[in-house]
Order: C-alpha cells, then sequence, then structure tokens
C-alpha cells in the first residue's frame, strides 16, 4: 500500500471495460449535372475532408465482447452522425 499515511487506497472497480477508439476520414464530394458523354463519368468539384477520432466505451459487470460490441458501435456512430 502507498501513499500519505491516513489516507484509503481507491476503491476496486468491478466489472470490464471494453474501449474502441475509431480514426474516421469523412470525404464530401460535390457532384455537378454536367455528365461527360464520352466517358459517361460525372465531373467532380471541390472536395472537403474531416479527420476524427471517436472513443466509444461501455462498462458493466458481466458483459462479453458479443454484447460489449454492438453497444460501442451505436455509440460510435451516434457521435460520426452528430457532427452533421
Amino acid at each position: 500500500m502507498s501513499g500519505f499515511p491516513g489516507m484509503q487506497p481507491p476503491p476496486k472497480e468491478d466489472g470490464v471495460t471494453y474501449l474502441c477508439v475509431t480514426d474516421v476520414q469523412i470525404t464530401d464530394r460535390k457532384i455537378s449535372k454536367s455528365i461527360d458523354r464520352q466517358t459517361g463519368d460525372q465531373s467532380s468539384g471541390a472536395e472537403k475532408v474531416q479527420l476524427m477520432r471517436m472513443v466509444g466505451h461501455v462498462r458493466q459487470n458481466s458483459l462479453d465482447i458479443p454484447e460489449a460490441t454492438p453497444i460501442v458501435q451505436d455509440k460510435i456512430s451516434t457521435g460520426i452522425a452528430g457532427q452533421f
């Protein structure tokens, strides 16, 4: 036990924490209405690129990876959608 005399150690945390860190790159491309008749491709305009790091976590006493995965995915997707 370490710390100052008379101090209690921090409480022991029960449960498991699942954490996911995701790097996201979103590219917004403006597509014009004109179509090149020779190739059939649409011409693209300026691109706007956003880079962000999203973190999702869940902590619970009796939780395993198959149960935690959709919870963490939902938290990350909600965070990404909140940017728009």
